[in-house]
């Protein structure tokens, strides 16, 4: 009897082990299915962040651009309106578009651009925005499902990303930080404003608010200046400038760059940071016949003249926001004649305060920028710009806080909430 019973149980338990592999298995199947489309929605969802930041960041590089922070734009509907067709706006579509999330173009809505111009600063009477801010929302709608759609879920509505990014200009806000930028050109000049005689581009005793804030005439945005190499001796002409001298080799140069260290600073880029505040070296020797060929061949190579070629990228300044159109020789390819969102006419220059008598010292502090398109060269060194931004420094150089963004400009942009939101 003992026998028989145990021959018994062991027919009893054939097959468990089958039924309990195979229960097994559809709770594995289910949980990598599950992880699989998890794993899904991150990668959509870090690639609608991507798509965010950069829209973000376009839509305030078009703040810059267009001369906001420096008080060009009073009617700020032209950047940013209710329908998503301002400019600032369109920069971010298109740049959101560009980008591809879950397998298609990024989305923004309309109603999912929010611009804040909130933050300004009184400048000669006019309110000016100093640090605006665009906030972008890219969405996905009906991401498609691999394994849970066994369960019946074949559609994930939607996932989002946004972000807010800040074009900064410290220029008279109080602020306690300090800007500092890069890829600057070696034209140091002086804080004296050519075409509003005996007034300065800032203010240095009021924050280093711009003394003309908007456009022309009356402003200084859009404003034509001109400048050749200077006479140390005599540093307050408003029409001249002096070479800095840069601590390390300039790189980024265009196929057209050859020529000395001053040359090559001009038609290159130095990643040198320059600060406000700080004291810098000035070369304070006579100019030469050599300083003027070399200031003319390396603005012409800089802007991929020559200009009087159509060669260059110009400038169209008659209605603000300011539009860039290439060149013959823009080495984007582009057809002439194209707008463009940047161009490498676009420069930055320091600024100093010249001493009322006397020579020109070895050091000086840079107590602003100047960010100006340059139109053209001629043979004596010449320059003749535009001014697009500007910016002034506060008082002392000991600031805690350095403001950078990241890019070239004396006006930076920057995420100031990256990965802000999102589902």
């Amino acid at each position: 009897m003992q026998k028989v019973t145990k021959k018994s149980n062991a027919r009893g338990e054939r097959g468990s082990t089958v039924f309990l592999m195979a229960v097994s298995m559809v709770f594995m199947v289910a949980m990598a299915a599950l992880a699989i489309d998890v794993v899904v929605l991150y990668v959509v969802r870090s690639e609608a962040q991507r798509a965010a930041d950069a829209a973000a960041l376009a839509g305030a590089h078009v703040f810059v651009s267009s001369g906001l922070t420096s008080g060009l734009v009073t009617d700020t509907t032209t950047l940013c309106n209710g329908d998503g067709s301002g400019s600032a706006q369109l920069a971010a579509i298109n740049v959101a578009q560009q980008n591809n999330v879950g397998g298609q173009p990024g989305v923004i809505l309309a109603g999912d651009i929010h611009c804040d111009f909130s933050h300004t600063v009184t400048m000669q009477g006019q309110a000016v925005p100093v640090n605006p801010l665009m906030t972008v929302k890219v969405t996905r709608q009906n991401i498609p499902t691999f394994f849970s759609r066994v369960w019946g879920n074949q559609l994930i509505s939607a996932v989002s990303a946004s972000a807010t990014a800040e074009a900064f200009n410290m220029t008279g806000s109080g602020t306690t930080a300090q800007v500092q930028s890069s890829c600057l050109k070696p034209f140091l000049l002086p804080n004296l404003d050519p075409n509003h005689a005996g007034d300065k581009f800032v203010d240095t005793s009021n924050g280093g608010v711009i003394m003309h804030p908007g456009d022309q005439p009356t402003g200084i945005i859009g404003e034509e200046i001109s400048f050749q190499p200077g006479d140390p001796t005599n540093p307050h002409a408003p029409n001249q400038f002096f070479p800095i001298l840069f601590s390390s080799t300039p790189t980024l140069c265009p196929s057209c760059s050859s020529g000395d260290s001053f040359q090559n600073n001009i038609q290159c880029c130095n990643t040198d940071n320059f600060q406000c505040g700080t004291q810098y070296s000035v070369n304070t020797a006579p100019p030469t016949s050599q300083t003027q060929q070399d200031t003319f061949q390396g603005t012409q190579c800089m802007i991929h003249g020559p200009n009087q070629s159509g060669g260059a990228d110009t400038i169209n300044v008659t209605d603000p926001p300011f539009q860039f159109l290439a060149g013959s020789k823009n080495p984007t390819g582009v057809a002439a004649g194209t707008q463009i969102a940047t161009s490498d006419s676009v420069v930055t220059v320091p600024l100093f305060d010249p001493p009322a008598a006397g020579p020109l010292p070895s050091n000086v502090q840079v107590i602003g920028f100047l960010q100006v398109f340059v139109e053209s060269v001629i043979g004596n060194g010449t320059v003749t710009a535009r001014v697009l931004n500007v910016v002034g420094c506060t008082a002392g150089n000991s600031a805690p806080k350095v403001v950078t963004g990241g890019g070239i400009s004396p006006v930076p942009v920057r995420l100031v909430q990256p990965g802000s939101g999102g589902n």
